[in-house]
């Protein structure tokens, strides 16, 4: 699309570049609102449209879910058109987005049209790919083929050659315990849980 999700305004750096096609979509200011389904639904029936226009010049289309309703669109063409449809998992949506929600136990029942939507996403896609080996083994259930999976934006080798090489010292006290977290501080997370186990365990320690 030409909105940037991350800075919620348009794309300005592709204006003047020719090999990329953007899909212009409504805005929005906040994650989580209807004007962001809107904004991903009239995506979708653009990209149809593009598609139906367009769509025989290309032999293999590449899709991230989210969202799960554009991949779709590509997959029913790609089917029509014998052509191929790869499909990159990112976030497992709804699922992680309905727990945020009040009432999280019943939205799956609000939210089942758009889990169908997903599940026949993994099923139909030519290939898939997920962000994680937790995403790789959830969607597996729903495909024939092999999910492969690709940490999003972590080199391993050079994490690990960073560890291996790394200098940083801390001066740590035996009687402190020290976590270290990796990772995103979003909401899917249960950092209450977190916070609450460690002050737990903090009691059972001072027992000793």
């Amino acid at each position: 699309t030409n909105f940037n999700h991350a800075k919620k305004k348009e794309f300005d750096i592709f204006a003047k570049e020719e090999s990329f096609i953007h899909l212009k979509v409504p805005k929005y200011k906040t994650n989580i609102s209807i004007k962001r389904f809107y904004s991903h639904t009239v995506f979708a029936f653009k990209l149809l449209k593009f598609l139906i226009k367009y769509g025989k010049n290309y032999d293999l289309f590449y899709s991230t879910v989210p969202t799960s309703l554009s991949a779709l669109v590509c997959i029913l063409y790609s089917k029509i058109n014998k052509k191929k449809t790869m499909v990159d998992v990112i976030d497992l949506w709804p699922e992680s987005f309905s727990v945020m929600l009040p009432f999280s136990r019943f939205t799956k029942y609000f939210f089942a049209p758009w889990y169908l939507t997903s599940f026949i996403v993994y099923r139909y896609s030519d290939k898939l790919f997920a962000e994680s080996k937790k995403y790789a083994n959830y969607v597996q259930r729903f495909s024939k083929e092999k999910v492969e999976y690709v940490n999003l934006g972590i080199d391993i080798d050079l994490v690990e050659k960073s560890t291996l090489e790394g200098k940083s010292l801390i001066n740590k006290k035996n009687d402190l315990i020290y976590v270290c977290y990796g990772g995103s501080l979003g909401c899917s997370y249960d950092f209450d849980v977190i916070l609450y186990t460690l002050k737990q365990l903090k009691k059972i320690l001072s027992l000793f």
